[in-house]
């Protein structure tokens, strides 16, 4: 559900090895940690989802709009947030 979420908008991730855990590219088009941080706030206060900066984590610390996502939750709560995930999409990208 989440994977066929993030192929559709070609979001980039990098695959878990181990853990709960995802990195996801979600701010792909953010350039400063300005405008990564304004994603954030945006992706909380109008899509409802509060994700982890990918800056705090190893692997994806030097490369901006990262998020580490966890996808450890029950399915209508994961459905819920890919609806909320595919509305915020189609307004923002």
């Amino acid at each position: 559900m989440l994977a066929s979420f993030l192929r559709r908008h070609d979001i980039e991730i990098v695959v878990p090895t181990h853990g709960p855990f995802l990195a996801a590219k979600l701010a792909k088009k953010t350039r400063t940690g300005e405008e990564e941080n304004a994603f954030w706030r945006e992706l909380e206060g109008r899509g409802g989802i509060k994700v982890a900066p990918g800056r705090a984590f190893n692997g994806v610390e030097k490369d901006g709009g990262w998020a580490r996502v966890n996808f450890a939750v029950r399915e209508e709560v994961m459905q819920e947030v890919v609806g909320k995930l595919e509305e915020f999409y189609g307004g923002s990208g």
